[in-house]
């Protein structure tokens, strides 16, 4: 699921996005006041980043806000801009009695 802070869109009545809220979403919004440009919100239908970089590849979309991770093989696709976010994923597990105990 999404993190709403970045994404959050329910679809108009005529299909359209434009409840779209988050981040992202806000970012563009910016941009197009900015560079005078319509936004129209397009969605990959499966909902996978692998789709987002396929609508960029077929020129379907010009631009892309989301939470996407900064490959090579991405990068050979996209021009990326500078991340607006970092995330650190942790993993964690629980301290035996050994490990309070300082024991190896």
């Amino acid at each position: 699921m999404p993190d709403p802070r970045f994404y959050g869109f329910d679809p108009d009545e005529d299909g359209s996005y434009y409840n779209a809220t988050g981040y992202s979403f806000q970012i563009i919004e910016i941009l197009s006041l900015k560079l005078n440009f319509k936004r129209v919100i397009t969605l990959p239908e499966k909902r996978v980043y692998s789709e987002i970089m396929s609508l960029l590849k077929k020129k379907i979309v010009d631009i892309s806000s989301c939470g996407l991770t900064i490959t090579p093989e991405r990068n050979k696709v996209a021009d990326f801009s500078v991340p607006f976010l970092t995330d650190y994923l942790t993993i964690m597990r629980q301290v035996s009695k050994k490990d309070q105990n300082g024991e190896s």
